[in-house]
């Protein structure tokens, strides 16, 4: 009996032994939960403080403290945003010698910030890729607002030898496939202003990126596309020079096409006049099936022979002679 007791005893001392160990396990965990919600609240509020800064910074001096002093909550967005923001800054200063100097330290070090910081976005692309091909994650691409606006900063600010130009030109083409309308038309307005003409295949890449969004431009937008393409002396092709005419007729109720079609006349006159004669020739053909009366005197001619004529007669308002344009050739 006093050794059942023993043991009685000594179960309930592992027993008490036990609970012990498990809340100090409970506390432990607790206080690491704790531990974990006030850094990622710290963190929260520093992150609100740099996108705070990127929005409001009165100068780029301020801009290159952040990056000073808060560099690991500089991601991919808030890096592109930076770089954004600079050409405004920078707008109307007459900077002294030692100000380019800083200011060359700060685009050096953004721009090495965001190469590291893009190659590990290749390297998660590449890995969620898998051996099969498959597309990458979204989240591995870079946002098209945010490659978009970094390259016209570097754009703008004729930043073209740094090694960022090139890793954003990539990372920018692999995000071409979520682009929209303005995306491409933002692209091709930066390189164009700034007499950049990337490799043909990243070009090649671009127009055929492109293609599908030309329905959902305006006229406008339509406009600065072939005006930029026609800038850098890239011929688009017919595929897309035909999609681009038909955007363009498409909304010729909404405004003038005429800019439009001179844009698209300086990459192609003779598929644009090809172009043209077709959509007479239809014209042609629906007036024939409608059998129309003979005109009274007085009356205007049909409004597809009007059209026809409206060409020449505007290239002999500008004085030009139609066979002195040839077509721009594709660039090897």
């Amino acid at each position: 009996q006093q050794q059942q007791q023993q043991q009685a005893q000594q179960l309930q001392q592992e027993a008490r032994a036990a609970r012990a160990q498990q809340e100090q396990r409970e506390r432990e965990a607790l206080e690491r939960q704790r531990r974990q919600q006030e850094m990622e609240q710290r963190q929260a509020r520093e992150r609100e403080a740099v996108r705070t800064v990127l929005a409001s910074a009165p100068t780029w001096r301020h801009l290159h403290a952040l990056l000073a002093s808060h560099p690991e909550h500089l991601g991919v967005p808030e890096l592109c945003r930076m770089l954004h923001r600079v050409p405004a800054l920078l707008k109307g200063s007459l900077l002294t010698w030692r100000e380019r100097a800083e200011l060359a330290d700060f685009l050096e070090g953004a721009g090495a910030l965001l190469v590291q910081q893009l190659d590990v976005l290749q390297a998660k692309r590449r890995s969620s890729a898998g051996a099969e091909g498959q597309p990458a994650e979204r989240e591995h691409v870079v946002c098209p607002d945010d490659g978009v606006r970094a390259l016209e900063a570097l754009l703008s600010l004729r930043y073209l030898s740094s090694p960022l130009m090139a890793v954003l030109l990539r990372e920018v083409r692999t995000s071409f496939p979520l682009f929209e309308a303005h995306h491409f038309e933002a692209c091709l307005k930066a390189l164009a202003a700034a007499g950049v003409r990337p490799s043909l295949s990243w070009m090649t890449a671009l127009v055929e990126s492109s293609l599908p969004a030309l329905p959902t431009c305006s006229l406008d937008q339509l406009h600065s596309l072939a005006t930029s393409l026609a800038t850098l002396e890239v011929n688009p092709g017919s595929d897309w020079l035909v999609a681009y005419l038909e955007s363009m007729h498409a909304q010729q109720n909404k405004g003038s096409i005429g800019a439009c079609l001179d844009a698209a006349d300086a990459l192609d006159r003779p598929l644009v006049t090809e172009w043209l004669t077709k959509l007479f020739e239809q014209g042609r053909s629906m007036e024939g099936a409608q059998k129309p009366q003979p005109l009274p005197a007085g009356a205007q001619p049909p409004a597809s022979e009007a059209l026809q004529s409206q060409p020449q007669e505007e290239d002999q308002q500008r004085g030009m002679d139609p066979a002195a344009m040839p077509a721009l050739e594709s660039i090897e």
